[in-house]
């Protein structure tokens, strides 16, 4: 019986011991809780906001196609900041036939950007077949569609 009663004592203290750990830290003064953000809630300027700090990022590597009245045409890489005379320049500079008169030296460059230098009394540029709006422009058009497809839904 000794045996019996003591294995009972032993239970009890132990789940006193319990109970009193588990009071103790149910007390205890904890750190508020922080109201969290609704990260489903959408509003008419989460597209847009979302869209502008996802691309503003300069991509790593700028690539532009110089062509025309240059010494050296061909695709050079950029740097960020990099404007058009930059890039005329690792071109070899201007021919002796090139209109000067008709190029922004003054333009940043951007990616896959195609800078053509026209010749002296050289009329109506076309655009390659591949020339793509700019960036800025396709920002806005995705965002607008981002937000219609958010109403939609």
């Amino acid at each position: 019986m000794d045996k019996i009663l003591k294995k009972k004592m032993a239970m009890i203290a132990a789940a006193v011991a319990t109970g009193a750990v588990g009071v103790y830290f149910f007390f205890q003064p904890g750190k508020e809780l922080v109201e969290t953000e609704d990260i489903f809630a959408v509003s008419a300027n989460d597209g847009i906001d979302e869209m502008t700090t996802e691309t503003e990022a300069e991509p790593l590597i700028i690539k532009v196609d110089v062509k025309g009245a240059v010494q050296a045409p061909g695709i050079f890489t950029a740097e960020a900041g990099d404007r058009v005379i930059d890039l005329i320049s690792k071109a070899g500079s201007f021919t002796d036939k090139a209109d000067k008169d008709k190029v922004n030296f003054a333009q940043l460059v951007e990616d896959q950007m195609v800078i053509y230098v026209p010749k002296i009394g050289e009329e109506g540029i076309e655009l390659p077949e591949n020339h793509q709006p700019p960036r800025a422009e396709l920002r806005l058009l995705e965002g607008h569609l981002r937000v219609q497809g958010a109403r939609l839904t």
